[in-house]
């Protein structure tokens, strides 16, 4: 594992000034595959299947049980990295490396693909690169299914300030959900930037509805939020000195 951090002087220490946040990762995780193929082996003879059936009944069983044990639901690219690690072994490589500075305590409620964008993760399994990294987050998909179409066609907000989140994935853990509530929370305009990849309402003197959506960019003077729009998205790019209120989804205290 190979981190580095930005808000950190080499000399100097801990910058005050600054928070400390992620600049790149670098992670490889290898599994010895004579190791990974006796373990298959002997876990199908104890329920007397094959290898091939045994790792057949890990990845074939429904998207939340494989959600519940995993943390997150795997979109078939990523399935398959996982496939090809429990059959084969091999070395799996993720790297991150963020543009901006983000809020850790808002990645948990960031959709999968917004988070992959965001972090700009890369995968590789035996140094080939996985093209398809959609995933849910097992608490997410709770709210799978649960948003409303809006009048323009795209994905509608809640009519309550508590969100879980979204996914296209089977509902798991909905048990969890009051226990992990997200409410959109008012913040001080000064204060937005800190919050790169979260979800916020962004309100302006000219319009009585709030600009609603990830807020993915800031170059100084202008906030960039990306809406949902027709079942596709769309970039709204609104300036700091037009703003007179600013709400970010955050987990309620």
């Amino acid at each position: 594992l190979s981190m580095s951090l930005r808000g950190v002087n080499e000399s100097a220490g801990l910058n005050l000034n600054e928070m400390p946040a992620i600049a790149a990762v670098d992670l490889r995780y290898s599994i010895y595959s004579p190791y990974i193929k006796r373990m298959v082996a002997e876990c199908a003879r104890q329920v007397q299947r094959s290898p091939e059936q045994f790792v057949d009944s890990i990845f074939n069983q429904p998207s939340h049980q494989l959600g519940q044990a995993l943390g997150l639901i795997p979109g078939p690219g990523i399935k398959q990295v996982l496939r090809e690690l429990v059959s084969q072994g091999g070395e799996v490589r993720l790297k991150a490396h963020p543009d901006s500075i983000l809020d850790p305590a808002a990645l948990s409620s960031l959709r999968p693909e917004v988070l992959t964008r965001l972090l700009n993760i890369e995968l590789y399994l035996n140094d080939q690169p996985v093209e398809d990294l959609t995933f849910a987050l097992a608490e997410q998909a709770a709210a799978a299914g649960s948003g409303s179409e809006s009048q323009e066609g795209g994905k509608a907000e809640p009519e309550s300030d508590s969100v879980v989140g979204d996914g296209d994935f089977d509902a798991a853990g909905r048990g969890q959900r009051d226990a992990r509530r997200l409410r959109y929370m008012e913040t001080e305009i000064a204060e937005l930037q800190h919050y790169l990849g979260s979800r916020v309402r962004l309100y302006t003197d000219q319009s009585s509805k709030p600009k609603t959506g990830y807020l993915i960019a800031y170059n100084g003077r202008t906030f960039s939020v990306e809406q949902s729009v027709h079942g596709g998205t769309m970039t709204a790019h609104i300036q700091q000195s037009e703003l007179t209120r600013a709400e970010v989804l955050r987990r309620v205290p």
